[in-house]
């Protein structure tokens, strides 16, 4: 059966993709910090998300220049 427009369907988005929608991770997408990740707010496809980034991904991030601005 095929969705309904109020419906969702699942889709994967590129970490460049989430990386831009945050400006990079920039402290102004910045809501709050865990014990293990900091959450970021985004809008992608016109809808708002909240992203989890866990210290650990993101220190290996920055390690390896995933994260260093463009």
């Amino acid at each position: 059966p095929s969705a309904t427009p109020n419906q969702l369907s699942a889709r994967a988005m590129a970490f460049e993709e989430i990386k831009s929608a945050t400006n990079n991770f920039d402290a102004t997408h910045l809501i709050g910090n865990g014990a293990s990740c900091a959450v970021y707010h985004a809008l992608l496809f016109g809808l708002q998300f909240l992203i989890w980034m866990s210290y650990r991904h993101a220190r290996d991030a920055k390690t390896s220049g995933e994260l260093a601005a463009a």
